[in-house]
């Protein structure tokens, strides 16, 4: 009898395994990891596989499909093709061109990122659209959408994205008050939706706040008390924003409206770019590399290889 139960199992672990393996290599279009997850399945099929259909592929094809791609309209400012190699690669990988006429001004703590949010916030006239992966309702998050509810409340189109996973703990219901007010929420991908189909790795991590379509604060904050607030805390995460104004802000938008109409299953009339005015006295050349899950290629991960390697002199990096 033992060797029954023996054999039974073997036979299990070795569909388990064949089973994997096939499901990997139609899934999976990235050669980094395939082997290791080659690996594991093989040596522990019984563990690797159900593993790897609950993560699922790093580019996962499916969300893909459904999402669509995002669609960049051409500057006004665009540069020619010839203005940088990495400008050409970046086209050849369905990227938006390089463009002029724009101002960058750096955010390097929590407590300037937020006197910033809230700036942008009370000058906002027209709208404001933010997504993030994580936000709290803490002192932080409370302030910033008690000013999102007024924004709302005198006839600012406002939206709000959050995400499904790094927002776990806020529900529907604590949204109300914005939608009471004229603004929309979304929560994107709850963590109940589909939860063995391989689309645990499709988070929204992206932090995009842009105002009246002209200007963008982007980086690596999320919305609650460990990132930023009104006061200096020692223990709050280090991470690197900015405050983007010019012509490169149509490429967040169309970010944004991609990301939103995925997840509200609605169109974002008001997201249509504006026309591509310059900064005065700014000509900050700027390219906008999206990544992420929802994007086919890893243009960005090419992107930074490549400038590695054409490096002649110096080379800055800078991570949220």
């Amino acid at each position: 009898m033992p060797w029954i139960l023996t054999h039974i199992i073997l036979v299990i672990g070795f569909l388990l395994g064949f089973f994997g393996l096939a499901t990997l290599m139609t899934r999976s279009r990235q050669r980094q990891g395939i082997g290791i997850w080659i690996f594991w399945m093989l040596v522990v099929p019984y563990v690797a596989v159900p593993l790897y259909l609950f993560l699922g592929d790093r580019k996962y094809r499916k969300i893909i499909r459904e999402k669509g791609g995002v669609v960049f309209g051409e500057t006004e400012q665009a540069c020619s093709p010839h203005v940088h190699p990495l400008d050409a690669l970046f086209r050849n990988l369905g990227l938006p061109a390089a463009s002029r006429g724009n101002a960058l001004e750096c955010i390097q703590d929590g407590v300037k990122v937020y006197e910033t949010f809230m700036k942008q916030i009370e000058e906002a006239r027209e709208s404001i659209f933010i997504e993030t992966f994580v936000f709290k309702f803490d002192a932080t998050g409370r302030a910033i959408f008690d000013a999102l509810v007024r924004k709302a409340q005198a006839g600012v189109t406002v939206c709000l994205m959050i995400d499904g996973l790094g927002s776990m703990h806020v529900k529907e219901r604590d949204l109300k008050p914005l939608v009471d007010a004229g603004g929309q929420a979304v929560i994107f991908l709850p963590v109940m939706r589909l939860p063995f189909h391989g689309n645990t790795n499709t988070r929204d991590h992206r932090k995009i706040a842009i105002f009246d379509r002209t200007r963008v604060i982007a980086g690596g904050s999320n919305l609650a008390d460990e990132y930023m607030g009104p006061t200096a805390n020692p223990d709050r995460w280090q991470d690197f924003n900015f405050l983007l104004e010019g012509p490169a802000v149509r490429h967040y938008l169309a970010i944004f409206q991609s990301d939103w109409e995925f997840a509200g299953k609605c169109r974002l009339e008001s997201a249509d770019a504006p026309p591509d005015p310059c900064v005065q006295d700014a000509d900050l050349l700027t390219q906008v590399v999206p990544s992420g899950p929802d994007i086919p290629s890893d243009s960005l991960y090419y992107g930074v290889i490549n400038i590695a390697y054409m490096s002649q002199r110096r080379f800055w990096l800078a991570t949220p």
